[in-house]
């Protein structure tokens, strides 16, 4: 099970001013600018999750769970990051389809600041260009 997670840390090695952390169990790779976003890999007894900062998905495929680690990597995905004055609230993934941003899924939690100012950001990695750089048969 951590085999795949060393072999994804090895070819980390391969990019250039790539910053990564690795802690037992938690492979977290940061951004390179602050209009990206922080791409964690977390491996249990039986399931993988992938975070893209707040949003988060679970899997029960290893393989799977590695082509969105990958994809959170590149700039065909998106975080659309919705917050009221200082507080992030909402982050919904989407996805680059021919120069088309489509909405994935989201994560949200409860924000009480309902007078605070609304504002939208994107993030975007561009840490790789392609999720086969990273993805091992």
């Amino acid at each position: 099970m951590y085999e795949k997670l060393n072999l994804i840390k090895n070819k980390l090695k391969n990019f250039n001013n790539i910053s990564y952390n690795t802690e037992d169990n938690i492979l977290t790779v940061f951004p390179k600018k602050n209009t990206g976003f922080t791409v964690s890999f977390v491996i249990t007894d039986k399931k993988y999750y992938v975070y893209y900062d707040v949003w988060n998905v679970e899997f029960k495929n290893i393989n799977d769970a590695i082509d969105c680690f990958a994809f959170g990597l590149t700039n065909q995905c998106r975080l659309k990051v919705k917050s009221r004055g200082s507080k992030d609230y909402k982050w919904v993934l989407e996805y680059n389809d021919k120069g088309d941003w489509k909405e994935y899924s989201y994560t949200s939690v409860i924000n009480l600041n309902l007078f605070g100012q609304k504002n939208t950001r994107y993030l975007t990695n561009d840490i790789i260009k392609n999720i086969n750089d990273l993805i091992m048969s």
